[in-house]
């Protein structure tokens, strides 16, 4: 693969993602665009990531300047159901919102990317499960035969996205991921800006790996499966636990309820 960082750009879905799950190529593209500012659920935030935004250390950042749908809360995660918009919403307001949102991301995108040979991205599993930001992998994917860009996505998955991504990792038809070290530094300087506008959607002591990595299917999406490299897939797991959506008895919501105060981090997660 030729010089990924020439003429290329990173889309995430929330402020945040961008550190979160891009800091080894965060400095290294030409343009950050972040999707979602708002959250109608948390009126505050917008100003809040605004705030980051304008101390960011980095100059490449912007943001469309979206509002959320919400969707998130309304998806079946053990049995995740996509669609053209990103993922089936179980919830008819939140769906038409979910699909506006996409409708929006598309249209402001498109004229941004024009020109750009590579795009980084969420994965089509939205790293540890969100809606927004499958959506946004598939309104990128959408546009990348439309403007001739290659789209290679992030590698990181959870447990509760995990059923959601494993017809693609076991899916061939993917070039040798491209790996680089994490930017830790960047990451932590990052990360305590958005702890002290309240704003960091994850827990403070969230630990990044020492490398990410970066899949991309072939130039005509073809089956590789005789490819040397076809069996390539490099994940970083995040050991974040999922509680099922619908206990079916006592003994599983009693579970459930103490698995939640364990990981409330989760529920700050779905909310961004």
């Amino acid at each position: 693969m030729q010089d990924q960082y020439s003429k290329s750009a990173l889309i995430v879905a929330h402020a945040d993602d961008e550190i979160l799950f891009f800091s080894s190529i965060i400095d290294k593209v030409d343009i950050v665009i972040v999707c979602f500012m708002g959250n109608p659920r948390v009126p505050e935030r917008r100003s809040a990531r605004m705030r980051v935004l304008n101390e960011y250390p980095l100059e490449n950042i912007s943001t469309l300047d979206i509002d959320t749908s919400g969707a998130s809360r309304f998806v079946n995660w053990d049995e995740p159901v996509e669609s053209y918009t990103g993922l089936e919403i179980q919830n008819s307001t939140a769906r038409e919102s979910y699909r506006i949102t996409y409708e929006d991301i598309l249209s402001k995108l498109r004229g941004r990317l024009i020109g750009y040979k590579t795009v980084y991205t969420h994965n089509p599993w939205g790293e540890y499960g969100h809606a927004d930001h499958v959506q946004v992998h598939r309104a990128v994917d959408s546009l990348a035969g439309e403007l001739e860009f290659q789209v290679l996505f992030s590698n990181y998955v959870s447990p509760r996205s995990m059923n959601l991504a494993l017809p693609y990792i076991s899916k061939t038809g993917y070039l040798e991921p491209v790996s680089s070290p994490t930017n830790i530094n960047l990451a932590h300087q990052v990360r305590d800006l958005y702890i002290k506008e309240n704003c960091w959607t994850v827990p403070g002591n969230f630990n990044w790996p020492k490398f990410e990595s970066f899949n991309c299917k072939t130039v005509d999406n073809i089956d590789a499966e005789n490819s040397e490299n076809s069996l390539l897939f490099a994940l970083n797991f995040i050991p974040w636990r999922y509680q099922a959506t619908e206990p079916k008895s006592f003994s599983q919501r009693i579970s459930k309820n103490f698995t939640r105060i364990k990981t409330r981090a989760l529920g700050a997660l779905t909310s961004k």
